[in-house]
């Protein structure tokens, strides 16, 4: 059994899916520390000159606390400014109106922990883009913890595997551990050029039943 544990990231990138579609069992390590300046609370969009930012805005002095528990800060209308974004940015692209409705369930429910919000994303991504794996969530494992060897003795597993930018730490104390190499392929954007590690969003709406095979994975 290939299992891999990766933290959170809202509106999940393409090698975050391939990753997925790659094991049997991934884990949401939603018990890991928030960390400032990653993709757990913020995603990248195309748009018609390259790509931009949305961003989740978070409760004040969260660094450091486990991503189940931050607080999302509802003051502002982040929500319907990101579900705009998609609109804007994704509304004439051909496939766009087949998740309209679920991009509009989404920014329409409430959110008060990004834990919740994230794990809400990556489902919904899981979904549709068919992936098989069995999806579980770190802070709803019997020990809840935010170390990875304590997470990974809750599995019986032959391989765990880690993305290069993580591997040189996750090895540390591990066996049976292989590096996930993943090169994200060039494929058809909505606008001219091609931006990487945007969202997998972008697939969805120009490719539609057919970004499963975008994602190519080794």
């Amino acid at each position: 059994m290939r299992i891999a544990v990766r933290p959170p990231e809202y509106m999940p990138r393409l090698s975050y899916v391939a990753l997925m579609k790659y094991v049997d069992v991934f884990v949401v390590a939603d018990t890991f520390q928030y960390s400032r300046q990653s993709f757990q609370n913020r995603a990248r969009i195309r748009t018609p000159h390259g790509w931009s930012w949305i961003s989740v805005p978070l409760v004040g002095r969260q660094h450091g606390t486990p991503i189940c528990k931050t607080q999302i800060d509802n003051r502002s209308a982040w929500q319907s400014k990101h579900r705009r974004a998609f609109q804007y940015n994704y509304g004439n692209t051909v496939y766009f109106p087949f998740f309209e409705d679920r991009i509009t369930s989404l920014y329409e429910s409430e959110w008060n922990t990004l834990g919740d919000l994230t794990w809400s994303t990556i489902k919904l991504f899981h979904e549709l883009f068919s992936i098989k794996c069995r999806l579980m969530r770190a802070s709803q494992l019997e020990r809840k913890s935010d170390s990875l060897p304590v997470i990974l003795e809750q599995f019986d597993f032959d391989h765990y595997l880690s993305p290069r930018e993580s591997f040189d730490k996750d090895k540390e104390g591990l066996s049976s551990i292989s590096c996930f190499e993943y090169n994200e392929p060039r494929y058809r954007q909505h606008f001219e050029g091609f931006e990487p590690e945007i969202t997998a969003f972008d697939v969805l709406c120009n490719y539609g039943n057919e970004a499963v095979g975008v994602v190519q994975v080794p």
